[in-house]
């Protein structure tokens, strides 16, 4: 059987993968401290502003949780989401395929918009990863 080459994004993914309970597993106060994690990490990473009301600060964490659920996130870790929002800023260090675009932060505030789009860039090479571990136990590298 051949060797097993991965690159440092792909370790990290796998670490990643391993630090914590998916977002599913989540519950109550649980699931809103990973949400105010998410939202203040998109803001340390794009520079943008953190709500400035509790009101708009609840209907972003109500939306970036449907983002989680309806579009098949849920089941990411904390560790995961913060790497794809740091890998998403740090694009150009990583060794990341070029089909595989930055995505460019636009408005003024955390959006649903930016972390779907990190999210489904990540979810690309979760499953190149996914793939590549597969052909290796099937013998294929």
């Amino acid at each position: 059987m051949g060797s097993l080459d991965l690159t440092n994004t792909e370790k990290i993914i796998i670490k990643s993968r391993q630090g914590g309970k998916p977002f599913s597993d989540l519950h109550g106060n649980d699931r809103y401290h990973f949400l105010d994690q998410v939202i203040a990490r998109i803001a340390a990473s794009t520079g943008c502003d953190l709500p400035q009301s509790d009101f708009f600060a609840k209907i972003i964490g109500e939306e970036l949780d449907g983002v989680m659920v309806d579009f098949g996130y849920d089941k990411l870790t904390l560790s995961e989401v913060i790497f794809a929002i740091r890998l998403n800023s740090n694009h150009a260090a990583m060794k990341i395929p070029s089909e595989i675009e930055p995505i460019k932060f636009t408005g003024r505030i955390v959006n649903s918009y930016f972390l779907s789009n990190v999210l489904s860039n990540y979810m690309m090479l979760r499953a190149m990863l996914d793939r590549k571990l597969q052909n290796f136990l099937d013998g294929h590298l």
